[in-house]
């Protein structure tokens, strides 16, 4: 069927690109790589003070600064997400409940609850244009609310087994949904069933729209990736990669790199093609060096470099135009997520030891330590007004101001 959804844009290019190749992560790992093009970072780096090794320091002073916190779960927050106008939180839980509340003081001003899951919510996320919200829940359903009144819009259902993520898609109202049966569905909004399709050998464990909303990218525990025409239930590219499920992938701004890390303590990248006449996937690099899995991937929107995050407490900075380590961030706890500032260098990430940071991927450094839950951080988002919202199992979400 026509999805509807999908406008007539040109095709990304990808740029050109090396065999492929394995990369183990530097001997010192926290030593920037010199880089002539990056004179203005590489100056920032040399103002920081050294300590008597000469190497700088890794460290910053810790903050409990949170503004307000959002209470009203009974359970962990697994996940949340903030509309793009920075004022509207949305936040899913083990509590089987999402709620809707205003960022600024913590839903003091205003909070809706969206009930009716009979299992934990682990997904949720705003549309194109912040007029509906979706929550996605291991009871096998996604729901769609309004965002102005908090009322159901429509229940999507079909998968058999438990919903293990969902993507908006990039420009309308269709979502669309990947299960532990294997199986991904795509809806409208108003509950209409678009495709349902099959393929993967397992659990479909991550997926996502390419940035122009034709096409779209899903990874799976049967180690493979595969590319889709909303408008084929075939995938039109399938490529076998890692030797144990894929947890985790990303796309970079371009549309023609993809970043996969896997339970087999790897990640990879791969050049993708979309083109209508000969799409693939083709893999072109493989970092190594980590001792646990690769479960936090994101792409800066300012620089050529990707961020590889693992439960062993690392994160490669990645430079994919030189295909090189730049430097790699230490942890205390385990990384659970990362994300780019879409203005700077500056990446976020949230850990298994209760905390959330800041750095500077330039020079390697630790900008802020930010403080204030009791249990682990699972989920966090960077507001358009300069705010930091964060979910935990210790029940809450926490407001910071950047």
């Amino acid at each position: 069927p026509d999805t509807g959804a999908v406008e007539e844009d040109e095709d990304v290019e990808g740029e050109d690109w090396v065999t492929e190749q394995e990369f183990e992560l530097v001997d010192d790992p926290n030593a920037p790589v010199e880089d002539e093009s990056d004179e203005e970072g590489d100056e920032e780096g040399e103002n920081m003070e050294e300590d008597e090794t000469g190497s700088k320091p890794n460290v910053a002073p810790a903050s409990e600064d949170f503004l307000s916190a959002f209470t009203k779960h009974t359970d962990s927050i697994y996940s949340l997400s903030v509309s793009k106008d920075g004022s509207l939180a949305v936040t899913g839980g083990g509590d089987d409940r999402s709620f809707l509340w205003s960022v600024k003081d913590g839903g003091a001003s205003f909070t809706k609850e969206l009930s009716g899951h009979t299992d934990s919510v682990i997904d949720v996320a705003f549309n194109h244009d912040d007029k509906l919200v979706a929550t996605a829940s291991m009871d096998s359903t996604v729901r769609v609310w309004d965002v102005a009144t908090g009322s159901l819009v429509s229940t999507l259902t079909g998968p058999g087994e438990d919903i293990l993520w969902m993507r908006w898609h990039t420009k309308g109202n269709v979502v669309l949904a990947g299960s532990q049966d294997s199986t991904v569905w795509m809806w409208m909004s108003n509950g209409q069933c678009m495709n349902v399709f099959a393929g993967h050998g397992g659990a479909v464990t991550g997926g996502l729209f390419t940035p122009d909303g034709k096409k779209f990218l899903t990874c799976s525990e049967d180690l493979t990736v595969r590319l889709w025409n909303p408008r084929q239930l075939s995938p039109i590219a399938t490529i076998e990669m890692h030797e144990n499920a894929i947890v985790s992938m990303a796309l970079d701004k371009s549309g023609a790199i993809l970043a996969t890390g896997s339970v087999d303590h790897t990640a990879i990248l791969s050049k993708v093609n979309c083109s209508e006449d000969a799409p693939s996937i083709t893999t072109v690099g493989t970092i190594t060096g980590f001792s646990d899995s690769v479960e936090a991937i994101d792409f800066s929107m300012t620089d050529p470099w990707v961020a590889l995050g693992s439960v062993d407490g690392s994160v490669n900075i990645f430079d994919h135009g030189k295909m090189q380590s730049r430097c790699t961030l230490t942890h205390e706890g385990g990384v659970v997520k990362a994300r780019f500032d879409p203005r700077s260098a500056l990446l976020y990430t949230c850990t298994n030891n209760n905390q959330l940071h800041s750095w500077d991927t330039r020079s390697g450094q630790l900008v802020r330590t930010f403080n204030g839950h009791a249990n682990i951080v699972l989920d966090f988002a960077l507001t358009s007004q300069g705010m930091l919202v964060s979910g935990s199992d210790d029940h809450r979400a926490l407001v910071f101001a950047l």
